[in-house]
């Protein structure tokens, strides 16, 4: 069991993401409160985040070819 750092509740382990730069390996907010976080940074930071998966998408486009 661990506390959701952001609701404040007590769930289980596999309600975490995994993150491999913490000490037991979870992010400390659950899966839920994430997702709405990455919602909420998503909308207020829009321009932002398609610039950044823009360059990541062609970034990946010469390996992606290799598959293909």
């Amino acid at each position: 069991m661990k506390v959701c750092k952001s609701c404040l509740i007590n769930k289980e382990l596999k309600e975490f993401y995994y993150c491999r730069n913490t000490k037991d390996k979870l992010m400390s907010k659950c899966i839920d409160c994430n997702r709405i976080y990455m919602k909420q940074y998503y909308k207020s930071n829009e321009i932002k985040a398609k610039e950044n998966s823009r360059t990541n998408r062609l970034n990946r486009l010469p390996e992606l070819k290799i598959y293909n």
